[in-house]
């Protein structure tokens, strides 16, 4: 897993622009990482989330190719979007950049959010629009997709002597908001369940020598079962994100408006 943090408004800004630019979703298949031998008898709660953490930290940032679809789709709207992503954890706080790509590379917009703001770039009608990254709301399948890819391992907390636990092939890892299952062969996660969601991390690869294996396919789906949402990832490179990515500053837009204007697209 990587070293990321919680910003589920990121998701809301991407369902958002898909809904008025509908592009198609892409995605390989990958090789599972070796298993590893580990003595789980030896281990506490407290090992393993510590363990979990180190991992993650040594991933500060990301470029890779995505696709994203969830099912059933927005009444009305497209429910799939490719492209690339990038990702960093340097500085104050995370930033992203999503290009979203259409028919051989167009882009449809570039967002970038950073420093709690977002700008949103959209080449077909030279606009700009920017707002604040806070205004999300919550419960929709878009942004249990980025919190399940943003998820921070750091800011998880264990309950009070509550041991590790087996079930087949699984090492159950109790937290205070709900249990992350690890591959007992391995250690790596495999599911992440919360109340109202099972997120399912699968498609495990090490691409670099020395950094933790990516889950390649992150798969969301509600308790009840009434929706469901896919998130996969090809060609990433690790730790090699410049900082003047996550800058729009290239680009003349002939228009500047409030981010609340697409919003209303959307909505109407």
């Amino acid at each position: 897993m990587k070293r990321c943090h919680r910003m589920p408004s990121t998701l809301l800004m991407l369902i958002i622009a898909c809904c008025v630019f509908s592009s198609c979703v892409a995605g390989r298949q990958s090789p599972a990482p070796p298993a590893t031998a580990i003595d789980w008898e030896d281990r506490t709660p407290r090992d393993v989330l510590a363990a979990l953490r180190a991992e993650q930290e040594k991933i500060t940032s990301l470029t890779a190719a995505f696709s994203l679809s969830v099912d059933p789709p927005p009444k009305g709207r497209p429910s799939h979007m490719q492209g690339v992503m990038f990702f960093s954890t340097a500085g104050a706080n995370p930033r992203v950049r999503i290009q979203c790509l259409g028919f051989l590379g167009r882009i449809l917009f570039d967002m970038v959010l950073k420093d709690g703001a977002v700008e949103l770039y959209v080449p077909s009608r030279r606009t700009m629009f920017t707002g604040r990254a806070d205004r999300a709301g919550a419960g929709n399948a878009w942004q249990d997709v980025m919190s399940a890819m943003l998820f921070d391992i750091s800011e998880a907390s264990l309950p009070e002597d509550v041991p590790l636990s087996f079930e087949k092939d699984m090492v159950l890892l109790r937290l205070k908001n709900g249990e992350l299952r690890l591959d007992r062969a391995n250690g790596l996660i495999r599911q992440w369940r919360q109340a109202e969601t099972i997120t399912s991390y699968d498609r495990y690869t090490a691409h670099t020598p020395g950094l933790p294996p990516l889950p390649e396919h992150i798969e969301i789906q509600a308790v009840d079962g009434s929706r469901r949402a896919v998130f996969m990832l090809s060609q990433p490179n690790l730790n090699k994100v410049p900082d003047d990515v996550f800058d729009l500053s290239d680009y003349t837009p002939e228009a500047v408006r409030d981010f609340s204007e697409l919003e209303k697209q959307v909505t109407e």
